[in-house]
């Protein structure tokens, strides 16, 4: 049974995998151009091309406030998408941002951004609840699917649900990339597992100096 379950575990993260990959490639292949200056970083995948601003959407804050696109601007914001009951990416995932994120010292304005892709069960107040398990600053946002829908397609997010045949739980493989939106609210870099907290602190600042 336990090897099984590893197994299962092993073909999921293989997936993980590949959907992250698909979606590098989605962002980086019309944005190659060897001449233009882009920062070194050691883990994100910079976008050369600025594209433009998010278009709209509405969804509601861990605090209850209303969160749009206009949300996003003004500061620089490092957006993953995943849900509380996620066993295994989603806390590995913000544990390894939170550890990134207690290295900033402020030296931008910056703020993380849990968006979460299972709004039947990740409300406001437990996505609050959840994200205090891993940092207090952490924002958590949730709405209607058609409206996160509005966020994650723009972002190129793949989200299935599926059942564990072990444990009979409803299962969601997701895009297990990190979004650097800059402060006008385009995103302008990807951060693609594996994910290490230096690699981050290092590749945050200096895409954002």
């Amino acid at each position: 049974m336990a090897s099984n379950v590893n197994v299962m575990r092993t073909v999921r993260f293989i997936g993980f995998g590949i959907i992250c990959l698909i979606t590098l490639w989605y962002f980086i292949s019309p944005n190659i151009n060897a001449s233009s200056k882009i920062p070194v970083t050691q883990l994100a995948t910079v976008l050369e091309q600025k594209g433009t601003p998010l278009s709209p959407f509405n969804l509601i804050d861990s605090d209850g406030n209303h969160f749009s696109e206009k949300s996003l601007r003004g500061h620089w914001s490092l957006m993953f998408f995943g849900y509380t009951t996620c066993p295994d990416v989603c806390p590995t995932t913000l544990s390894v941002v939170s550890e990134a994120w207690n290295g900033f010292n402020g030296k931008y304005p910056a703020k993380f951004i849990f968006a979460s892709i299972n709004p039947i069960d990740d409300d406001p107040k437990s996505l609050k609840f959840f994200l205090r398990n891993f940092h207090n600053d952490f924002i958590g946002v949730t709405g209607p699917s058609q409206e996160i829908a509005k966020l994650s397609q723009q972002l190129n997010v793949i989200a299935q649900k599926h059942t564990d045949n072990e444990t009979g739980t409803t299962i969601i493989d997701h895009t297990a990339a990190l979004m650097l939106i800059d402060p006008r609210g385009r995103l302008k870099a990807v951060f693609t597992p594996p994910l290490d907290a230096n690699a981050i602190i290092n590749d945050l600042n200096a895409i954002t100096a």
